[in-house]
């Protein structure tokens, strides 16, 4: 099966080598093939517009949004994350490939970079990804879609004292984070792809 994973920087694998990022270890984990579609600081918006040459042209099984936190770097919204991912996932469906929703992971506001935070003000990003999430996982019992909740399990390895064992800085994941995150894509695209 080939799953497209289309996303911003947290797919493309900011500040770590193509082969410790996510997509990389689950594309040689197992028989699916993972195909990175990742743009480091792309939004929700840029991933609308190259959806169809990025995942839609390459007819994949199923494609893997992940998206949003630079939604709300820039603007401090989640309003046109929903409105885009909605878009995404209604013309997946309508070409035949499936889509799966996943959430973005929570920040660690202290360790962001002051270049970042001189522009926006991360005290309130994780409570606007946890909000994010809570709709994704409503949008996608509502369509049917497949969905995966990257944020809780992230904010439990974070609130636990794994801030510094899984994160770069603040927003990236370091090498044992990338084996976490793909860990629980592969488990929930496993169950949700072959139930």
């Amino acid at each position: 099966m080939q799953i497209i994973c289309l996303g911003d920087s947290f797919t493309e694998g900011f500040g770590v080598s193509e082969e410790e990022n996510w997509v990389s270890l689950l594309d040689h984990s197992g028989s699916d093939s993972y195909i990175n579609k990742g743009i480091s600081g792309d939004t929700t918006s840029g991933m609308l517009a190259r959806l169809h040459r990025d995942v839609i042209s390459q007819h994949p099984h199923a494609a893997l949004l992940i998206g949003g936190s630079n939604d709300v770097i820039a603007s401090g919204s989640i309003e046109i994350v929903k409105c885009n991912m909605m878009a995404m996932i209604h013309q997946l469906f309508h070409y035949g490939i499936k889509p799966i929703l996943s959430t973005p992971i929570p920040c660690i506001p202290e360790k962001i970079m002051p270049l970042w935070t001189a522009y926006n003000d991360f005290s309130t990003y994780n409570q606007k990804m946890e909000a994010l999430n809570s709709w994704c996982r409503r949008f996608s019992h509502a369509f049917m879609c497949g969905y995966i909740d990257l944020y809780t399990p992230f904010q439990e390895a974070i609130a636990a004292g794994g801030a510094d064992r899984l994160f770069l800085d603040g927003l990236h994941l370091v090498p044992e984070g990338q084996k976490m995150a793909a860990q629980r894509i592969a488990q929930a695209v496993h169950i949700d792809t072959y139930a």
